[in-house]
């Protein structure tokens, strides 16, 4: 029974949601230590028990707590941090240059606010304003819509049009106290490639209908990409990248046999290496026989900004959002390489191997085991500009000097990483993948491609060692024995 436990140390995940509800607060008053003669919780002294309340954002927390008692390390602290790392630690290597620019803005809707603020939009449980209820849509069931569609309205549109609608008008009006973000042809500029996310298909169709009629976003490229997305538009198969469809025919286009690369503004590709890039793509699907899945799509952004533009901003209306931009993958080298599908890619490389190797990989054997689709990347394709055997080489001095990780659960060693060291650049580099590289390497070695199809067949980890031939409690000895 944990509530009968004397805890002294209780620590609260997502706190600005788990410590405000009436659930919440009811739960952690049940498994603070209580006073013997109150019965109620301690609040002081050196046998109560300590909170530490975590959130990433704890804007309706900041209140409840003195300074002394915060501790913030945020998006702005990083930023800092990479811009001063230099000054301050000049000659060493920047932890924090592979983190992407951002651009963060918050915006205070003020008394606009106060139009949206209803009961209807409150959640009963969070009594916080509820995305859900706002972007409802009419289903034509009585019992689910708590009434007819009125005359009017269809199944389908929003049950709160007219809202919606104010709230996307919000969106573009030009304020002197709130920059909005779609306010001036500037900022429609900067965000001219938005990913927004609604509860539901149903709430996504509705809005890609609004946003087409409306006078400011209607003069952008819509992309539903939920569901379904919309019959009269024809996408590409991963409905995820659908919104960089938009841009594509912006960019200049460099045809090389099944290869597309788009080039923005301030780069042009070689024709001698995009040969050289679709002759490696060909290579490789025919090493495996591997089916093309379309014509690769290979988006060139010269800078790691261009890259971040070309990825978009994001609307989320979820109360844990989803991340979309990728991470850039170098520690004192910037690198940025994303794969989005099974046919586009986008790198400030002109020939990233390694995110072309996993893009084909992943088209082919989109079930495979995570750690053999990075494996099968840095064997066929190195990392940046650092070859396998470098990165072999770099493997072998890792553990060398990391006698006790224990390799008989995945778990141990899944989210460690390690630097590879070359004469342009110190990468970090995910170790799972790295040791994927040695079990597909072995497979090649000994049983050709036909043995590494039986890796990329293997869903977890027990799968793969088995394949290798040894159990996941020998599987520390074999490892090291390979290198």
């Amino acid at each position: 029974n944990v509530f009968a436990l004397p805890w002294d140390l209780v620590i609260v995940d997502e706190a600005h949601e788990g410590t405000q509800t009436a659930l919440g607060k009811a739960v952690l008053d049940a498994v603070l230590k209580k006073d013997d003669n109150k019965g109620k919780p301690l609040v002081s002294g050196n046998d109560a028990t300590r909170v530490l309340a975590l959130s990433g954002t704890p804007f309706n927390l900041l209140d409840e707590y003195s300074p002394d008692e915060t501790y913030t390390w945020d998006y702005v602290n990083e930023q800092k941090a990479k811009e001063e790392w230099d000054l301050k630690h000049p000659g060493d290597p920047n932890p924090y240059a592979g983190l992407p620019k951002l651009n963060i803005m918050t915006f205070d809707l003020g008394s606009l606010a106060k139009e949206f603020a209803r009961e209807e939009y409150e959640d009963i449980e969070d009594k916080a304003f509820t995305f859900k209820e706002f972007f409802r849509t009419w289903t034509g069931n009585p019992r689910i819509d708590h009434r007819s569609v009125p005359v009017g309205a269809k199944e389908g549109e929003f049950v709160h049009e007219a809202d919606v609608k104010r709230f996307l008008d919000l969106l573009c009006s030009p304020s002197a106290d709130s920059r909005y973000p779609f306010a001036t042809d500037e900022y429609r500029q900067m965000f001219r490639h938005s990913l927004w996310m609604v509860p539901g298909v149903r709430a996504a169709k509705a809005l890609s209908a609004l946003l087409k009629a409306h006078s400011v976003f209607g003069q952008f490229g819509i992309a539903n990409v939920a569901g379904d997305g919309e019959k009269e538009t024809i996408y590409n198969p991963f409905r995820l990248c659908n919104w960089l469809d938009a841009v594509i025919p912006t960019l200049t286009r460099t045809t090389v046999g099944g290869l597309d690369y788009y080039c923005a503004p301030g780069c042009k590709v070689q024709q001698s290496r995009a040969e050289e890039v679709d002759r490696f793509v060909t290579a490789l699907r025919s090493e495996y026989g591997f089916n093309p899945r379309g014509k690769i799509r290979y988006v060139v952004a010269p800078t790691v900004d261009q890259c971040e533009s070309l990825s978009g901003f994001l609307f989320n209306a979820y109360s844990n959002p989803m991340m979309s931009s990728a991470v850039p993958k170098a520690a004192d080298f910037v690198f940025y390489g994303r794969v989005f599908s099974r046919t586009t890619m986008i790198s400030n490389y002109y020939d990233d191997f390694h995110d072309l190797a996993l893009l084909v990989v992943r088209a082919n054997r989109p079930e495979a085991f995570p750690m053999i689709q990075e494996g099968f990347a840095y064997f066929h394709g190195g990392y940046m500009r650092n070859s396998y055997a470098n990165l072999k080489s770099s493997l072998k001095s890792f553990l060398d000097s990391h006698k006790d990780i224990d390799f008989s659960d995945e778990d141990m060693f899944y989210d460690l990483t390690m630097p590879v060291k070359s004469m342009e650049s110190t990468v970090v580099v995910p170790l799972e993948g790295l040791l994927g590289s040695l079990f597909v390497e072995y497979a090649w070695k000994n049983g050709g491609s036909s043995m590494v199809k039986k890796l990329l067949a293997c869903h977890d980890y027990p799968e793969v060692v088995k394949v290798m031939g040894v159990s996941t409690d020998t599987a520390g000895s074999f490892i090291r024995k390979l290198l």
